[in-house]
């Protein structure tokens, strides 16, 4: 494998497929014409030579550090001349980022981190400006009269180590000059001599360690490529970018994987060896794609190859009306993150998988949390036991994990809920110290800071009977994965409690309408929310629809709808289950002592008297309601 030294320039055109639905054939000539009269040319006239074109995007190597930067200003420079007489809706403006480092040499292709690393500055960039990394800024800073604004350290997905990023600007004033440090110490040959030996050890074992996948411990890697347009019409092209950058965007929102960016992803194209992508870009999975047109609807087939070995995972066909691009889009990405990239979803399916084949002492800190989630989401009573036994050993062996501490408030929470303890306020009690100890770890992952909030959000409010900020919790969990159903159904249901119906509703049918295969749970949280907000003929025609359902809460829907026999039909079919069952389980008790799913999950969790931070008075109506039945 070639390596070598570059500079890497990545541009990228702002807004493109917005562009490309208000205008398409427009959008398109103006963008060509831009490529054909600045970019090419300017690049050509700096030396430099375009190695890859992505849809909308290029990307292009240097020799010099220098002729890069002075070509992204002469690019940009050039476009806002050309913008200058455009209506504000039909100009074009370029992202640009800027790199110096090492890439691999395929043919023609560059490829590896110093293409990766450009491409995350692009992204970082303003519409109309250039971003470049601090090797580039320290080459260039004192040759051209160009200033070079940081913006600090950033961490930016896939790459380990923060990249310090500066922005270009025309005047040369600004910067940030970087003393030389002193000289802490003296080389001498020998001193030289063990440092070549350690970086070269250093290097083996870097080496090492991307060569072997299942040394790297964490959330799985995924690449989306550009969907290939096989409807045979060039002025298609655009969709299939198009559709994988509208998922690749969704998917980024998913703590439970890391997804590559659009340049990394689309350097590749969308006819690669999903193996060979898997080796360039260090993934585990690929998602690919195509598209064909038959008149307004188009067909698009998907499938997921797990990069290691080439299986193919996962596939489907969705058909879709394609009058309106834009919202075609977000559906299909929709689906997509639903099917592959939630809380059930396919990678995580296999990822679970795949932990099972490792004995318990090689287990890592993500394998045990990965082992736990796949015995408690069977939601069963043993299960849930297997996964507080899994998370108690993983916590004796890495002490300081917030991630697994939040798993097992998890499944404390869930035992007092569905009645599998004898004392549910104390498990609730403990859920919500193992929460608190969380709180106070530092520097938590994505993960365990989505994780902080949804826990904290189902907890709260039967723990300290604090429901507004139950709701913030609520709210900043669901802002983290907006695309994930199920956190969003779960979420709803702390929505509808606190006193927000309408967004309870919105997350609920968000999730119904998400999911290829539909819970009855999911439409039973529907069926509440509905409820709530005082949809009562929603409520009822969602509940009669259901094999599995809250009974009380079903009850509590149909006294609202005047229909009191039916109501005490399902009140008496309850109390056959659960002889001991009261209505002071629904108006007292935060969590119920019976083993009834229902109590906690449907039951308003409000006390009728004596609770502050209960400010939802129809959560107390319901439990008149059931009085009434």
């Amino acid at each position: 494998m070639e390596r070598k030294l570059a500079v890497i320039l990545v541009a990228d055109i702002v807004g493109y497929s917005a562009l490309m639905e208000k205008d398409e054939a427009g959008t398109y000539a103006r963008v060509t014409a831009r490529r054909r009269d600045i970019f090419e040319p300017e690049i050509a006239r700096h030396q430099g030579r375009i190695f890859k074109l992505v849809g909308d995007g290029l990307l292009a190597e240097f020799g010099s550090a220098v002729q890069a930067v002075e070509c992204a200003m002469a690019v940009q420079r050039s476009l806002a001349e050309r913008n200058a007489d455009v209506a504000e809706d039909q100009r074009i403006l370029a992202r640009i980022g800027i790199n110096l480092g090492e890439v691999i040499v395929e043919g023609d292709d560059r490829l590896g981190e110093g293409v990766n690393i450009a491409a995350r500055l692009e992204q970082l960039a303003d519409p109309g400006g250039i971003c470049v990394s601090e090797k580039v800024a320290r080459e260039v800073e004192r040759k051209l009269a160009f200033g070079f604004e940081s913006m600090g350290q950033r961490r930016v997905k896939n790459i380990v180590e923060p990249i310090h990023v500066y922005r270009v600007s025309a005047d040369a004033t600004k910067g940030v000059r970087r003393d030389r440090p002193a000289r802490l110490f003296r080389f001498t040959p020998r001193l030289l001599a063990a440092a070549v030996v350690l970086l070269a050890a250093v290097a083996v074992g870097v080496f090492y360690l991307l060569q072997q996948p299942d040394a790297r411990s964490g959330p799985p890697v995924l690449a989306v490529l550009p969907f290939s347009n096989l409807s045979g019409d060039p002025t298609q092209d655009y969709l299939g970018p198009g559709i994988a950058e509208d998922i690749i965007s969704m998917l980024s929102t998913s703590p439970l994987l890391q997804v590559m960016s659009k340049s990394s992803s689309f350097s590749m194209g969308s006819d690669s060896d999903p193996r060979l992508v898997a080796r360039t870009l260090q993934v585990d999975y690929i998602l690919e794609g195509s598209l064909r047109r038959n008149g307004e609807t188009f067909s698009i087939s998907t499938q997921l190859v797990d990069g290691r070995d080439g299986k193919n995972l996962w596939a489907d066909r969705l058909e879709q009306d394609g009058s309106n691009v834009v919202l075609m889009q977000e559906r299909i990405a929709s689906k997509v993150y639903a099917t592959i990239a939630g809380t059930k979803g396919e990678v995580s399916n296999t990822e679970i998988s795949g932990t099972w084949s490792k004995s318990a002492p090689s287990l890592e800190e993500y394998d045990y949390h990965l082992r736990a989630m796949s015995e408690f989401l069977k939601w069963t009573d043993d299960s849930t036991y297997h996964a507080w036994q899994i998370l108690s050993e993983g916590l004796e062996k890495f002490p300081n994990s917030a991630l697994l501490r939040l798993e097992l408030a998890a499944v404390y929470n869930n035992r007092a809920a569905e009645g599998l303890t004898n004392d549910p306020w104390q498990d609730v009690q403990m859920a919500f110290k193992l929460i608190r100890e969380a709180e106070e770890m530092p520097d938590r992952s994505r993960m365990e800071q989505w994780l902080l909030h949804y826990m904290k959000a189902n907890v709260l409010a039967v723990a300290t009977g604090n429901f507004e900020e139950a709701a913030r919790e609520a709210d900043a969990a669901h802002a983290m994965v907006p695309y994930d159903p199920m956190t969003s159904v779960n979420l709803a249901m702390v929505m509808a409690n606190a006193g927000y119906p309408d967004r309870a509703v919105e997350w609920a049918e968000y999730a119904v309408e998400s999911e290829a295969v539909v819970p009855d749970w999911y439409r039973n949280n529907l069926a509440w929310a509905y409820l709530m907000a005082g949809r009562t003929d929603d409520a009822v025609t969602t509940y009669e629809g259901l094999d599995y359902y809250c009974i009380p809460c079903k009850a509590s829907a149909l006294v609202r709808a005047g229909r009191l026999d039916d109501a005490r039909a399902e009140i008496s079919e309850h109390l056959g289950r659960f002889p001991d069952w009261t209505i002071e389980h629904v108006r007292t008790e935060p969590t119920g002592v019976t083993r009834s799913w229902s109590i906690v999950r449907c039951g308003p969790i409000c006390r009728t008297s004596g609770w502050q931070g209960c400010n939802n008075p129809a959560a107390v109506d319901q439990a008149d309601a059931f009085a009434s039945a």
